[in-house]
């Protein structure tokens, strides 16, 4: 195994006085990469514009449309050559 640790197995959880004294410790660490993470994000910066959503998600259709589109042609030429 590497590193030497065992799985953990669910009838090795079984110890709850394991889990509460382990949950403090979780929630610490959860609460402290939640601060970390946030202080990333709020400090990143851009010299892109803000972009639309709603244009975005037009583009987006229209991309999904042209894909289908190619894929369902594909399909009727495979169809029509295996037919002739």
């Amino acid at each position: 195994m590497p590193g030497g640790r065992a799985p953990v197995r669910p009838q090795d959880l079984r110890d709850d006085g394991a889990l509460r004294a382990n949950r403090e410790v979780f929630d610490r660490a959860v609460a402290e990469i939640a601060v970390a993470t946030r202080r990333l994000l709020d400090d990143l910066v851009t010299s892109a514009p803000p972009k639309n959503r709603e244009e975005q998600a037009a583009k987006r259709r229209a991309r999904s449309a042209e894909r289908y589109e190619a894929i369902r042609v594909y399909q009727e030429e495979k169809r029509a050559a295996r037919a002739g």
